[in-house]
């Protein structure tokens, strides 16, 4: 470790230019302002007795005792210490920057009245230039002069400037972050074993509420190592935007990931659909932070994400307390994790916003609050599982008892409401042929349609194929309807189409016959063992009814007349049903052809050579 502090040091001093421009002039006159170890310390906190440079009156001013915090600005600041002479002397110094957010670091050391570079960091940079490579900004420091050494320490950032100094021996320090390590790797081992378990229970029962949870836990994860540069280590060491981007990026999904989270946990779609509508607003507010932290800049989209995360962090706490009231103990375990978690980030946020100085409650609360609120939500996940669980036995208990005294009224009563089922039943095959009578009508015309009419030419000819006896078949069509609809219009046109199909309907009186609408203005009627003279008269008839229509249009009788053609067969084992429907069409269509208004026939009744 010595020797690798005395290389990094010998290394910086030979490639370390003379600062010309920019850097302020050395301090002088300091007294005894210098820092140094007490007796059996190790690390020293730079907390007093530091300097910083005004740009308006170009001099030293004394910094307020505490940690250096200045809030969100954009400004470089420049801050001097100065060292004790025997310091380094007895020690191999490390200066430690503990924030991991800032952009930029250079450090100087003044020789004799020349700032000469000691060292440059910050998370624009990829981590692999550090210095050394650790979560914090380390410096290994150069032998002290026989007057001590004053140190100036440029800094700058976008987010909140906070320069938490401290100078340690470094074997020291190397063995306290090893302790530091170790509880990360328990803290973060233990969460992520959460998250997957809970990502497992997702993929097996498909509830959205264990994703909610999965989205909720890993984005405030993802914060956290951000914020304690494990993030930039380990995860994304090649990536300096995405390290200057992360709390931005994970605060507005730890928001939006929280409502959805609340809102399936306490089942606000069904609960209450007003607060439910609240958090969907919430979440998708938390989605466009994560839009616009990709493309704004980080000062700009920073606060606003803050802001927006407080805000949202009092809507969830009043959702929960206002589901608590209603009862549930998973509304009651949510309410006590997000609370506990609240208070460590709130603290963590004011100290951001320098409302706060920052110590380490402020900035590991949120990870201890974290750690609990996994804990409590766990049990409200598992709270939510037994009451659903406990409703799933009450219904099926209720059922079951439902039936029970159902099979014991059936059982009393069974001789004597037979007849009544019975006869119930027939009613409700009676309904159910009704109904499917009804969906074999034509919604025009009132009478069969297309698919009755196929499923009972099907019915007929099967059984005339297998008695051997004659199966007629009219085809009717109106005569010149197009012409019909342009010169009366459509509406008269259907008008007409009723018309027709009621007088067809009425023509076939035989139980046996059966008229549809085949298509358009094309009607059929088919006719089960019918004689072929029979077939010409039934038609003869038709044809008649049709044409003494009294069909008018505006106080004004309009002539209607159809066309008919009849096909009549005695189905063989080769016939089909189409092999009847060409006699009928054929006819039909020598109908057509000899000048409309008339009835012609076609028939097969002997088996063809």
């Amino acid at each position: 470790m010595s020797l690798r502090i005395m290389l990094l040091c010998s290394m910086s001093l030979l490639a370390a230019p003379a600062v010309a421009d920019g850097v302020p002039p050395a301090p002088v006159g300091w007294g005894e302002d210098a820092f140094g170890f007490d007796a059996g310390a190790d690390h020293v906190a730079l907390d007093r007795g530091l300097l910083v440079f005004d740009p308006a009156s170009g001099a030293w001013q004394p910094l307020a005792p505490g940690i250096p915090n200045f809030g969100y600005t954009d400004r470089e600041t420049w801050l001097a210490f100065r060292l004790a002479p025997d310091v380094q002397v007895r020690h191999e110094i490390l200066l430690v920057v503990s924030y991991s957010l800032l952009d930029e670091i250079e450090l100087y050391a003044v020789e004799g009245s020349l700032p000469v570079a000691a060292g440059r960091a910050g998370d624009r940079e990829p981590f692999a230039r550090r210095p050394l490579a650790h979560r914090h900004f380390l410096f290994p420091l150069t032998p002290a002069t026989a007057d001590g050494t004053t140190y100036l320490l440029r800094v700058r950032s976008n987010s909140s400037l906070q320069v938490p100094l401290a100078l340690w021996d470094a074997d020291a320090y190397f063995r306290s972050e090893t302790n530091r390590y170790a509880f990360f790797g328990f803290f973060y081992g233990a969460m992520l074993l959460v998250v997957l378990y809970n990502a497992f229970l997702f993929g097996v029962l498909r509830e959205r509420v264990h994703l909610g949870f999965v989205l909720h836990m890993g984005s405030f994860l993802g914060l956290m190592a951000g914020l304690q540069g494990l993030g930039y280590q380990y995860l994304w060491p090649y990536w300096p935007w995405l390290q200057e981007k992360a709390p931005a990026l994970f605060v507005a999904a730890a928001t939006g990931s929280a409502f959805i989270f609340a809102h399936d946990l306490l089942n606000l779609r069904q609960q209450s659909p007003r607060c439910s509508r609240l958090f969907r607003a919430g979440s998708l507010a938390g989605l466009a932070g994560l839009v616009a932290s990709c493309v704004l800049p980080y000062a700009t989209v920073m606060r606003p994400m803050l802001v927006t995360a407080v805000l949202g962090a009092v809507v969830i706490a009043w959702g929960g307390l206002r589901q608590w009231r209603t009862g549930g103990n998973s509304a009651r375990w949510f309410v006590a994790a997000w609370l506990t978690f609240l208070l460590g980030t709130m603290l963590m946020i004011a100290s951001k916003f320098g409302l706060l100085p920052r110590t380490f409650v402020t900035e590991n609360g949120p990870l201890f609050g974290l750690a609990a609120e996994a804990m409590l939500l766990s049990l409200a996940l598992a709270d939510r599982f037994r009451e659903h669980k406990q409703a799933r036995r009450a219904a099926q208990a209720e059922v079951l008892q439902l039936q029970q005294e159902a099979n014991r009224v059936l059982k009393q009563e069974v001789q004597l409401r037979t007849s009544e089922l019975q006869n119930m039943m027939r009613q409700l095959a009676q309904a159910n042929e009704e109904l499917d009578l009804r969906n074999h009508f034509d919604g025009l015309t009132g009478i069969c349609n297309r698919r009755a009419f196929d499923e009972r030419l099907e019915l007929e000819f099967g059984r005339a194929q297998r008695e051997g006896e004659p199966l007629s078949l009219l085809m009717i069509d109106i005569d010149h309807f197009k012409n019909f609809n342009d010169t009366y219009g459509h509406l008269v046109g259907d008008d007409c189409l009723v018309a027709v199909a009621k007088t067809i309907d009425e023509s076939a009186r035989r139980t046996t016959d059966y008229a549809a609408r085949y298509g358009g203005e094309e009607f059929a009627v088919i006719i089960p063992d019918a004689a072929p003279d029979q077939l010409a008269a039934f038609g003869e008839r038709v044809r008649l009814a049709v044409a003494d229509m009294e069909f008018m249009v505006d106080g004004r009788r309009v002539p209607v007349t159809v066309s008919i053609g009849g096909g009549t067969l005695v189905p063989a084992s080769g016939d089909a049903i189409d092999d009847l429907i060409r006699l009928a069409d054929g006819a039909l269509y020598r109908a057509k052809g000899a000048g409309r208004n008339r009835v012609e026939t076609e028939n097969r009744t002997a088996a063809p050579v």
